[in-house]
């Protein structure tokens, strides 16, 4: 549940209207246009949503790390 919150968090921060992630990017490289700061965090975004989608529809697929370090001790 914790790793679904934080990459729709994480997807909500590169994605407009809001994109703060962004607008901060903007604020340190003022010679960046908008719009093709938008343009180009769509590969990243998209990644990102199948990723989740991966991780709601096989949620095993996020414990798999966990569980084998908790094997290994």
């Amino acid at each position: 549940m914790g790793v679904v919150f934080n990459g729709t968090l994480l997807t909500s921060y590169l994605t407009p209207p809001v994109g703060m992630a962004l607008y901060y990017f903007m604020g340190i490289q003022r010679d960046v246009k908008t719009e093709l700061l938008f343009r180009c965090v769509w590969p990243y975004v998209v990644l990102l949503v199948a990723t989740l989608a991966i991780a709601i529809a096989v949620p095993d697929t996020v414990m798999v790390f966990v569980r084998t370090l908790m094997r290994t001790r």
